[in-house]
């Protein structure tokens, strides 16, 4: 029924734990794949402990070539009779009921083509850590921006576009929504991050996103991670950004994803005002007029019409 890719770099310290978040899974019709993606530690073999034991869970060896890389790999080696996918990173963990409540809702709701839950930040030893807001779903008005309730169970396009709490991870799509892509970007290789959400993007603007608010998701905070350097995610919204807007074809949708952009940047920058108030107040005439100017470069959403859902 579903298919998990996890590719695996030095993860040793992890994996163990990663996969048995899997095997513990109340739903039990899966397969996992596992892409070694040139590990140097110990990673094969804490992964052929269980690989030995279980013949649901197979390990590929390839030379080191980025998580994408990886992760398109690992798609070329799943199940065809599999209905659903899952790319699960080698240090993150999933609850006991991760699966049978992903997969319920998409066998329910017919036109969703994906659905991510709510998470929880872990450490390195498996402890729950205060999780901050981080990541909400904003969705642009015609003169500011407002962030959707968690009740609301579709993600819209811009939305994901923005960079919500939509991580890789954390999402589980139905493999005939994912042929249609472009698959992984490899163009997201080292130092890059980001390649969910212009993959997500893609699948938005084909078929409705879904999200549960429940907390089933384990998402693992360690020093080692690309998402923890703030400058690559940085480079990463500009690099996103570029990618999503070339999949417009229409000429108003790239028009309103601009103007979109221009307005994120001033909800952002208005937010820092208090910080920048209180320790860096030479920084405000600069950041006032960006702010001034960002917003008259975003007056599409005043004046233009919505078409891009």
């Amino acid at each position: 029924m579903i298919s998990t890719i996890i590719p695996c770099y030095n993860s040793e310290k992890y994996i163990a734990r990663t996969i048995k978040s899997i095997i513990n899974q109340t739903f039990q019709r899966w397969e996992l794949i596992i892409v070694n993606d040139g590990s140097t530690d110990n990673s094969v073999k804490e992964i052929l402990k269980y690989a030995e034991r279980d013949p649901r869970i197979k390990l590929f060896n390839i030379e080191n070539g980025g998580v994408t890389r990886a992760r398109n790999f690992g798609y070329s080696k799943i199940n065809d009779e599999f209905k659903y996918l899952h790319f699960l990173d080698s240090d993150d963990m999933i609850e006991p009921s991760f699966y049978s409540k992903l997969i319920s809702f998409l066998e329910v709701h017919n036109d969703y083509g994906a659905v991510y839950s709510n998470h929880k930040f872990i450490n390195e030893v498996n402890q729950e850590l205060p999780t901050p807001i981080w990541g909400e779903r904003l969705i642009p008005t015609r003169f500011w921006i407002k962030k959707l309730p968690e009740e609301i169970i579709t993600t819209p396009f811009i939305s994901i576009a923005l960079w919500c709490k939509m991580v890789e991870s954390m999402v589980i799509m139905k493999k005939s929504e994912f042929e249609k892509s472009k698959k992984w970007d490899e163009a997201f290789g080292y130092g890059k991050i980001g390649e969910g959400v212009v993959l997500f993007s893609e699948l938005a603007l084909n078929s409705k996103i879904g999200y549960l608010s429940e907390k089933l998701f384990l998402y693992r905070r360690h020093v080692n991670q690309s998402s923890q350097n703030n400058l690559k995610q940085f480079n990463s919204f500009e690099l996103t950004s570029m990618k999503i807007l070339e999949s417009l074809k229409i000429k108003s949708h790239k028009k309103y994803f601009q103007a979109v952009i221009c307005r994120n940047e001033v909800y952002f920058m208005t937010c820092k005002l208090k910080h920048l108030l209180r320790y860096k107040p030479w920084l405000l005439p600069f950041i006032s007029c960006r702010i001034i100017i960002n917003y008259l470069r975003s007056a599409y959403l005043i004046f233009g019409v919505n078409t891009l859902k």
